[in-house]
C-alpha cells in the first residue's frame, strides 16, 4: 500500500515532442518524514536516456529494510520507448522490462518464480516522470492553467489496473518564493492528483524540483547536493505505524467481536469505495456497522462452483495464478476429494496460516513467489489464498481495509469467498469468518489500491458500539 512509486511513468496524449537537446542534467532530492531523513531520489538525464534511483529506509513490523528502486528509460524525444525497472527490499528482487510496440506496452516481469509476460494497451505516447516538469515549463505555463494526463506507473500496471485508472490532473496553482537550506528560489506551485495521492511540487522555470510533498504517506522531497546526500545517514520510517488509526476505546481481544459500529470522520467522498455490501457490512451517514457472518445459515453448493453469477471471481489474474499447475497441485493435496466449499475454505485457510511465515515484505505480492518462499505479510497471505481458493473452484475476492490490533486500526488485506453466501476469511490471522473488527474499504485487491490511498492519513475512526 506504499505510494513511493507514484509518477514512475507519465502518459500524455497530443503533446509536442521536441527532443532532449540539453546537456547532462542531474538532480538529488532528500526524502523526509517529519524532520527525519529516510531516503533520497537521484535523477540523471543524459543523451536521450533517463536514469532514476530512489532509496528508502523502512521499518515494517519491527524489521528494517532498505528499499531500492531503479528505473532507466530509453526516449524518443520526451516519449518513452523502453524501460527497465527493478525493486529490491531484503530478500525481494523484482524486475520488469517494457517496450512500446503497435499501440501496446509489452512487459516481461521477472521474480523468484520465473518470468511472466503482460500486455498493457497504450495508444498515447509515454513520458518519463523525471521529465514531466521540464515538459510543463516548455508549454510556457501560467497560473490557472491545468492539464489532464494519464500517468503510467509500472507497479500499478503490474497489479492489473487499466489505463482509465491512471488518469491524473495537473494544476499550476501559483507563483511562490520557496526557501530551503540551499537558498531561496522563485517557483511555480504545481498540484498533481493521481491514484488517491495528492502531490504538491514547487518547480523553477527550468522544471527543476525544489520541494515536493506527497500525501499519503506524508513524505517531503527537498533539493540537496550530492555531498549532503552521501554524508548524511538515513533513519528508518515505520510506514505501518505511521498510517495506523488509534481507537478511541480499548476493546480487548478483537477475535471475540461479533459486531462493531464505528463513525468515520474525514471521508470526503465514497466514490470507488465498497463500504456497504448488505450482508456483513452496512453504511449510513457516517456510521459503518460490521456483523460477523453465521456459517450455520449458509447452504453450500458442491465444488466446483458451477453458477454463472460469480465465475469471474474464479479466473486467474496477474500474480493470482489460479490456473498454475503448481497451485492446482497444492490444492489437490489440501482438499483431497472434499466437495463442501465451507470445509474446503477452512482447510485452505488453515494451510496458508500454518505454511506461510508471518514476515514483513515490501514488494508486489505474487502467489507463485509466496508458494516458493512460504513468507509474507497480509498481502502475500491474501494473494496466495485467492489463488488456491479459485483453483479449488471457489469464487474468491481480495479485500482491503483495516483491522483492529492492540487498540489501533491497521491497514490490512484479507479475502471473501462465495460458499453459498459471501463470507470473510483471514488466513493471516487464521479466522473464518473474520472477526467484526475487519472493516472493508475496497473490494478488488491491489488493483484497487488507489481507492484506498485517498483514505490513508485522512480519516479517523471512532468506536460507537461493540459486542
Amino acid at each position: 500500500m506504499l505510494s513511493i512509486l507514484i509518477l514512475s511513468f507519465l502518459l500524455l496524449s497530443n503533446f509536442p515532442v521536441s527532443g532532449l537537446n540539453s546537456p547532462v542534467e542531474e538532480e538529488w532530492l532528500g526524502i523526509y518524514s517529519g524532520n527525519t531523513k529516510v531516503g533520497y531520489s537521484h535523477i540523471l538525464v543524459k543523451d536521450g536516456e533517463v536514469y532514476e534511483e530512489t532509496r528508502l529506509k523502512m521499518t515494517v513490523l519491527g524489521t528494517t529494510q532498505d528499499v531500492v528502486l531503479k528505473t532507466s528509460y530509453t526516449l524518443n524525444g520526451y516519449a518513452i520507448e523502453k524501460f527497465d525497472f527493478s525493486m529490491t527490499a531484503g530478500s525481494v528482487d523484482l524486475g520488469a522490462v517494457g517496450k512500446r510496440e503497435n499501440g501496446q506496452l509489452n512487459i516481461e516481469v521477472t521474480s523468484l518464480s520465473g518470468k511472466q509476460k503482460l500486455l498493457f494497451p497504450l495508444e498515447e505516447r509515454v513520458l518519463a516522470s523525471p521529465l514531466i516538469f521540464r515538459w510543463i515549463v516548455a508549454q510556457q505555463p501560467a497560473v490557472g492553467q491545468s492539464y489532464e494526463v494519464t500517468v503510467f506507473d509500472p507497479t500499478s500496471v503490474l497489479t492489473g489496473v487499466s489505463p482509465e485508472d491512471l488518469k491524473a490532473k495537473i494544476a499550476i496553482e501559483a507563483k511562490e518564493k520557496v526557501k530551503i537550506p540551499l537558498g531561496s528560489f522563485s517557483t511555480y506551485r504545481v498540484k498533481i492528483s493521481f491514484m488517491g495521492s495528492s502531490i504538491l511540487s514547487w518547480i523553477t522555470d527550468k522544471g527543476e524540483v525544489i520541494r515536493e510533498e506527497v500525501s499519503p504517506p506524508g513524505f517531503v522531497y527537498v533539493k540537496e547536493t550530492v555531498e549532503s546526500i552521501q554524508e548524511q545517514a538515513l533513519s528508518e520510517v515505520d510506514i505501518i505505524e505511521k498510517t495506523a488509526i488509534s481507537s478511541n476505546v480499548s476493546l480487548g481481544d478483537p477475535k471475540r467481536l461479533k459486531s462493531l459500529t464505528v463513525s468515520v470522520d474525514g471521508l470526503d467522498s465514497t466514490e470507488g469505495l465498497d463500504l456497504q455490501d448488505g450482508r456483513r457490512q452496512f453504511f449510513k451517514g457516517d456510521l459503518i456497522e460490521v456483523r460477523i457472518e453465521d456459517l450455520s445459515s449458509v447452504k453450500p453448493y458442491y465444488l466446483p462452483y458451477s453458477g454463472r453469477e460469480y465465475r469471474t471471481y474464479m479466473e486467474p489474474e496477474p500474480f493470482i495464478q489460479s490456473d498454475s499447475p503448481e497451485i492446482r497441485k497444492v490444492v489437490r493435496g489440501i482438499l483431497q476429494e472434499e466437495k463442501n466449499p465451507i470445509v474446503a475454505v477452512r482447510k485452505i485457510s488453515k494451510w496458508v496460516y500454518e505454511h506461510v511465515d508471518k514476515v514483513p515484505t515490501v514488494s508486489l505480492p505474487n502467489a507463485l513467489d509466496v508458494l516458493k518462499t512460504r513468507k509474507g505479510d497480509c498481502n502475500e497471505h491474501a494473494i496466495l489464498f485467492a489463488a488456491l481458493s479459485r483453483a479449488a473452484g471457489i469464487p474468491t475476492e481480495v479485500i482491503q481495509g483495516v483491522v483492529l490490533l492492540n487498540d489501533r486500526f491497521y491497514y490490512h488485506a484479507w479475502n471473501e469467498v462465495f460458499v453459498g453466501d459471501w463470507v470473510s476469511v483471514d488466513s493471516t490471522l487464521g479466522q473464518f469468518p473474520a472477526d467484526a473488527s475487519h472493516i472493508k474499504f475496497v473490494e478488488g485487491g491491489l488493483k484497487k489500491s488507489a481507492n484506498l490511498m485517498k483514505l490513508i492519513g485522512r480519516i479517523k475512526l471512532e468506536v460507537r458500539g461493540a459486542s
